[in-house]
């Protein structure tokens, strides 16, 4: 089973990709939409209640799965809650597509004139990871403008049990269609449960291009 925490702008119906290489390595797939997203009502007030949103949706699917893979992916926006319920539940494989270190300090980069105290969202994927005890995945495209590269190579260096793969020529938006990317990912998960506890991801090349 694996939980897809998607980005910021669109819903399910555009951030469903590449269903098929799930499937292919046997794993079910669930994604829900945050407060306010798509079909989902209600609206998100603050960091605590999304966490607490994705939390009752992993309880809810998780248990039905007990003994088998358990993985958790995160893309953009979602790079960060992934990495906050990873740190609370260990699942087997935590993948993380184009992350940022922090709200903060994504935010520092862009307006260095807002304080960093009052984003409602710190998403401080950096501190999440820190705890992470099983195996982490990171995938960015070396030409993503929107959150730049240099918070993948933080992330890798704050947290050693995570691993970076580039994807050559990908940029923000069109990093997930990357031929080189699918097979990776589609790679690591077809070997997940293969891995003895605390392994690392398989033995693929540091950059791939799109």
């Amino acid at each position: 089973m694996v939980l897809f925490l998607h980005g910021n702008a669109g819903n399910l119906k555009t951030w469903f990709t590449a269903v098929q290489l799930f499937r292919r390595a046997n794993f079910d797939l669930f994604m829900p939409d945050y407060r306010g997203f798509g079909k989902s009502t209600g609206r998100i007030e603050g960091q605590a209640q999304l966490e607490a949103d994705v939390r009752a949706v992993w309880g809810a699917v998780s248990p039905a799965y007990l003994g088998e893979r358990r993985g958790i992916y995160g893309r953009s926006l979602g790079t960060g809650v992934a990495a906050l319920l990873a740190a609370q539940v260990q699942a087997d494989l935590t993948v993380l597509l184009s992350p940022y270190q922090s709200r903060v300090a994504l935010a520092g980069e862009r307006y260095p004139w807002v304080p960093g105290m009052v984003l409602r969202y710190p998403l401080r994927t950096d501190w999440a990871l820190g705890v992470v005890k099983t195996p982490v995945l990171l995938f960015h495209g070396d030409r993503d403008i929107l959150i730049p590269a240099i918070h993948s190579v933080r992330l890798q260096a704050l947290v050693p049990n995570a691993t970076l793969r580039w994807v050559a020529g990908a940029g923000h938006d069109d990093v997930h269609g990357c031929r080189a990317y699918l097979g990776a990912l589609g790679a690591t998960l077809a070997t997940l449960g293969e891995r003895e506890e605390g392994a690392q991801p398989g033995s693929l090349p540091d950059s791939m291009g799109c």
